[in-house]
């Protein structure tokens, strides 16, 4: 068909309508009968523009392909498709799903893209209030916000339009990252089957995969995305996670790297260079990557936590608390538990004036849900509210530390709390937890587990440095499973 209707000169007026034939084409050829929405949707004329179309053409590729330099680049595409079609909802659209794309790596805080995206969505609504990507779209930015409603508006995206596989997946990635990877996977088994060819659908199922400890499984998508589109970062530094999660860093190192190759604007992987090598105890590697943070990113929330923890490791307590107090001070958004690592460094400064009170008032202005009746835990908050319980106790509140310790472990041990590369670095909180209540063969068991299930990450910050472990320090299963993570670092 597109031989037969392509040497037609392609104008504005009958651009679609050629689509339109190729679609029912396809249809009929597959024996397939297309519903009243699905001809309906095929009679819209979205734009009259073709520059405007050809704009969110390029746009939607970008956000397939994702990074840094891509997501930059949608933008200004979707903005220049707005300018020249007013009254193109699907470039509304596509500027949305690029400005959360880009929350949700990193570049933006959720705050930062509320009122234009708010504003792209209303625009979208007003010009047509029953399209699917557009309810998508605002379950995503509900979800992003910690609005109530969002999966909601993924259901009814999907009542409009039942097929869309991008609908599905970021459906799908809302509740993975909510912590229902079991829901997610089945979602993503059928995008899957739609579009076997998007790197954005294979992303999420690795991530999904990952958050069910299939590893192999994840590794197998990141690998399948490299081999699509070999420039696309989602198939590297992804990889990097799923590595470390099993406890191989060197490996992971590797991964990060090649995505830092593929997207040297994506200074998270920068940082992220910075935790492994100091995971790994190359203090000297690990600098020479802070330093270059340093020349280049500011008042960032990951790379500043990373390089906090780098200098903590090597004796800079000084230099990690001044991260530490500019990130709290400028109110920074926790990415990638960086809130949990300034906290810690707060925590060990009110340790080190011996003034567990006035700590616990730090812990109490910025993390307010640990202190009622009912503490409320959620996985941004656990490694906090194991480190406040030893203020607690030591404060002689024995009640508040019973009470906060216990929400702790309860919430640990819920269905994949702490499961995925995405959450590798909460694995010791019960453990914590456990020592800091004094059940210490409880808390050596626990310990045990999560090492020979390949928890490594943050592991010097969360072992012989940390507190929390006062009373297991001198003890020899403790001493034995120091060595053994010590040897592992060495030989990777």
């Amino acid at each position: 068909l597109w031989a037969e209707t392509w040497d037609r000169t392609v104008t504005a007026e009958n651009l679609f309508e050629i689509q339109r034939e190729v679609a029912r084409a396809i249809a009929a050829a597959l024996q397939t009968t297309l519903t009243e929405e699905e001809n309906e949707e095929l009679g819209r004329t979205p734009t009259t523009n073709t520059e405007a179309y050809q704009a969110i053409l390029i746009t939607r590729q970008l956000i397939r392909r994702n990074g840094f330099n891509a997501l930059n680049r949608a933008e200004e595409y979707a903005r220049k498709a707005i300018a020249l079609d007013p009254d193109y909802i699907d470039a509304y659209v596509s500027l949305v799903v690029a400005l959360t794309e880009g929350v949700y790596l990193g570049k933006y805080d959720a705050a930062d893209i509320d009122g234009e995206a708010r504003e792209a969505l209303d625009k979208a609504f007003e010009i047509d209030p029953m399209y699917g990507r557009a309810w998508s779209s605002l379950g995503v930015v509900r979800s992003l916000l910690g609005e109530p409603g969002a999966e909601e508006a993924f259901e009814q995206a999907l009542r409009l339009d039942p097929g869309n596989s991008d609908t599905m997946n970021v459906y799908a990635n809302v509740l993975q990252r909510d912590g229902k990877p079991q829901q997610a996977l089945p979602i993503l088994q059928k995008a899957r089957k739609l579009d076997p060819l998007s790197p954005a659908i294979l992303f999420v199922l690795g991530r999904t995969l990952g958050a069910l400890e299939d590893y192999e499984g994840a590794l197998d998508a990141f690998a399948r995305i490299r081999e699509i589109d070999p420039s696309s970062p989602l198939g590297y530094g992804p990889a990097g996670g799923s590595y470390y999660a099993m406890g191989l860093i060197d490996q992971s190192v590797f991964w990060i790297r090649r995505g830092l190759e593929i997207d040297p604007e994506d200074y998270e992987l920068a940082g992220w260079m910075v935790f492994l090598l100091d995971t790994l105890e190359d203090f000297t590697g690990a600098r020479e990557w802070s330093d270059w943070l340093n020349d280049w990113v500011t008042n960032e929330p990951q790379p500043m936590a990373m390089q906090a923890h780098q200098h903590y490791l090597v004796g800079n307590f000084g230099i990690a608390l001044q991260y530490a107090n500019l990130a709290l001070n400028l109110g920074l958004p926790d990415r990638w538990n960086s809130d949990g690592v300034f906290m810690r460094i707060k925590r060990d400064e009110a340790l080190a004036n011996g003034a567990p009170a006035a700590g616990i008032e730090v812990f109490r202005k910025h993390h307010p849900q640990l202190f009622g009746e009912q503490p409320l835990i959620t996985q941004n908050n656990l490694l906090q509210a194991v480190d406040l319980a030893l203020l607690l106790k030591l404060a002689g509140r024995e009640q508040d530390t019973k009470r906060l310790l216990e929400s702790a472990i309860e919430a640990y041990d819920r269905p994949w709390f702490t499961s995925g590369g995405t959450k590798n670095w909460l694995v010791p909180a019960k453990a914590e937890a456990l020592a800091i209540l004094g059940r210490d063969q409880e808390a050596l068991d626990e310990l045990r587990r999560i090492i020979d299930k390949g928890w490594r990450v943050y592991w010097r910050w969360e072992t012989d440095l940390n507190p929390n472990f006062n009373g297991l320090h001198e003890h020899p299963e403790f001493q034995a499973m120091l060595e053994e993570l010590e040897e592992d670092v060495r030989h990777q």
